[in-house]
Order: structure tokens, then sequence, then C-alpha cells
């Protein structure tokens, strides 16, 4: 099965980003992430997590977990004001 990447399609999605990638990913490398970061529309935010495999495995599942809390909160402020 292949899957295909969502680089060529990211100036076309118009919501918020959150890439947060584990720099011990052994499944999609992080320059995949830094590419569709550099071709995303704002906002947007790249949070690379020291030491985190691709799924986010033992102590990075809850620094992830959290960084995705902040960055639904901050969006729902925004949206607000």
């Amino acid at each position: 099965v292949t899957i295909e990447t969502v680089v060529g399609k990211a100036i076309d999605i118009v919501i918020p980003w959150l890439l947060v990638h584990g720099t011990e990913d052994d499944v999609v490398p992080l320059k995949d992430s830094k590419e569709i970061f550099s071709r995303a529309n704002y906002p947007k935010k790249l949070v690379k997590l020291p030491g985190a495999d691709h799924v986010f495995s033992e102590k990075s599942s809850s620094t992830m977990v959290e960084t995705v809390i902040q960055w639904i909160s901050l969006q729902f402020s925004y949206q607000e004001n």
C-alpha cells in the first residue's frame, strides 16, 4: 500500500496547520514535515519532539497531547476575537 503525501496539496488547505513530528520517527522523515510546513498557509506551527518516534511512544505521548491541546485552544481563542 502506498500512502500519498500532502506536500502538493498544502497550499490548497486553508485551515490552521499543526505539524507535530518526532525526531526519531522512522516512518515519515522530518524533512517531509518541514517541506509541508514551508508550503502551508498561515496560521501554522511545526513542533519537533526530541526523541519521539512515529507513534509518540512512552513519555512523548503526553507532550504531544499537551501540544495539540494548546494549539487547538489558541485557535479557538483567535476565532472568538
